[in-house]
């Protein structure tokens, strides 16, 4: 799983190749402060578009869990 654009600005896009269900995000910044959590994330195997404009620059860690037990974290650079 290779998340797109990295640095982000507005948008990353995560792909989910097979991954099917529901499931959460969670977006941490490097001081480990949650900044970000989405619940009832629904995957149909194919893209998940999340909004960073929020977000200020810099790297955040992103974890992916899903109902049936797949998760992943990843880094993503959010530049302004």
């Amino acid at each position: 799983m290779r998340p797109f654009p990295i640095p982000a600005s507005d948008f990353i896009n995560i792909p989910l190749r097979n991954i099917q269900g529901s499931g959460e995000l969670r977006i941490f910044d490097l001081a480990g402060n949650m900044v970000l959590h989405e619940s009832n994330i629904q995957s149909n195997g194919d893209m998940l578009k999340v909004n960073v404009s929020g977000l200020a620059s810099g790297s955040y860690i992103f974890n992916l869990s899903l109902d049936n037990g797949n998760s992943t974290s990843f880094t993503v650079i959010v530049n302004r």
